[in-house]
C-alpha cells in the first residue's frame, strides 16, 4: 500500500497542473528507460524458433505453427516453455529437423515471390 501512495505522490509532483511546486529536473530523471532489444541466436532452433523482421529488432517465429512473438519473448526460457506447452510431441526432434523446416519455409517464400512476379 505504501508503494502505491508513494508512486501516486511522485506522479503528482511531476504533474505541472498540480497545485504543488516541484523541481522539473527530478521529474525528467524518472522517465522510463527503453528496453534493450534481444538478438536472435542460432541455438533457438532447438526450440523450433526462427526469426523475422528487422535485424536490429528481430521477432521470434515458431517454425511449426507460424506464430510471431514479441522481441521480449526472445529468451531461451520463454521459447522453451512455449515450445513444450504447444508442441510437446516434437521435443525429441534433433536441431537438424528444425533447420530443414526453416529451409523449406524459405524456399516456399521464394517460390511464392517468383509466382507473384509473373503476374
Amino acid at each position: 500500500m505504501d508503494k502505491f501512495l508513494k508512486k501516486k505522490r511522485d506522479i503528482d509532483e511531476c504533474n505541472p497542473e498540480s497545485e504543488q511546486t516541484s523541481n522539473v529536473e527530478s521529474c525528467s530523471s524518472k522517465k522510463a528507460k527503453p528496453r534493450p532489444t534481444r538478438k536472435y541466436n542460432e541455438s533457438y532452433l532447438r526450440f523450433g524458433f526462427s526469426w523475422t523482421g528487422n535485424v536490429d529488432n528481430p521477432q521470434p517465429v515458431c517454425l511449426v505453427c507460424g506464430i510471431k512473438m514479441s522481441n521480449e519473448s526472445m529468451l531461451p526460457s520463454k521459447l522453451g516453455k512455449d515450445f513444450k506447452s504447444k508442441h510437446s510431441h516434437l521435443q525429441d526432434k534433433p536441431t537438424s529437423y528444425f533447420k530443414r523446416m526453416s529451409g523449406q519455409q524459405g524456399k516456399a517464400a521464394d517460390s511464392f515471390k517468383k509466382f507473384n512476379d509473373c503476374f
